[in-house]
């Protein structure tokens, strides 16, 4: 399959290599530019750390934190990114930033029973998807959010990429983002659109309604489940 890979970039060389080993043929195109933020370190005494996004480890394992303390990650490949960075105390959950939030308060008292008032370091981009510190809050777990980074999402396509999408070149898109995903369908007007491989539910929800009803996703929203659904194109 030709896939058109819509990550940032660093993220984008990754994604892409992995394709080119199982047989696709990869055009990059970053859709979100990720810009790293000068936001002070909060002072707060902290419990452990959330981290829903592999954009903001480059900011916390440059930060104050001990990395011996818990780390929760919504999936198994950002807890890996976090491990070859120091942090020594990581706990995974596959699936959505929600379901990481309900098994949060478990984890916590199995790592200390006596623990009381929890409060969590969220580094987070500007602007988030979802809110976090709600979902916490509603199992007593304080949030202390800090934006590392901010998204711009790209303006118009690379001359190629449009031309490939014109002509029907390209065979499917893979969208990592709800963010990148309002992008691409705004940049898509006028233009033939490719099969969707989004990484959720919640991801395909952002395109036009016609484009969500053939939309594929997998059940857990993860990378090695998106790339199962790919060997069943047709």
């Amino acid at each position: 399959m030709q896939l058109l890979i819509t990550r940032p970039l660093e993220q984008n060389i990754i994604t892409g290599e992995r394709l080119s080993k199982i047989g696709h043929s990869v055009i990059a195109e970053p859709l979100l530019t990720i810009t790293a933020l000068e936001t002070p370190f909060p002072d707060d005494e902290i419990t452990g750390t959330i981290l829903t996004s592999i954009n903001a480890l480059d900011a916390l394992s440059k930060s104050p934190v001990d990395k011996e303390m818990l780390l929760f990650t919504n999936g198994l490949t950002t807890q890996q990114a976090a491990q070859q960075v120091g942090f020594t105390n990581g706990i995974a959950v596959e699936g959505t930033v929600a379901e990481l939030v309900k098994v949060i308060p478990l984890m916590l008292q199995a790592a200390d029973p006596q623990i009381e008032n929890p409060r969590l370091l969220y580094p987070c981009a500007q602007e988030t998807a979802g809110d976090v510190p709600a979902l916490l809050q509603t199992h007593n777990i304080s949030c202390l959010p800090w934006p590392v980074y901010q998204t711009t999402p790209s303006a118009a396509f690379s001359d190629s990429t449009r031309h490939l999408l014109q002509n029907g070149e390209i065979d499917a898109v893979l969208l990592y983002s709800s963010k990148t995903a309002r992008c691409f369908a705004k940049l898509m007007m006028g233009l033939k659109w490719p099969d969707v491989y989004a990484l959720s539910g919640q991801i395909a929800a952002q395109l036009p309604r016609q484009i969500q009803e053939k939309a594929n996703f997998p059940d857990t929203p993860n990378e090695e489940a998106l790339f199962a659904l790919l060997t069943d194109y047709k």
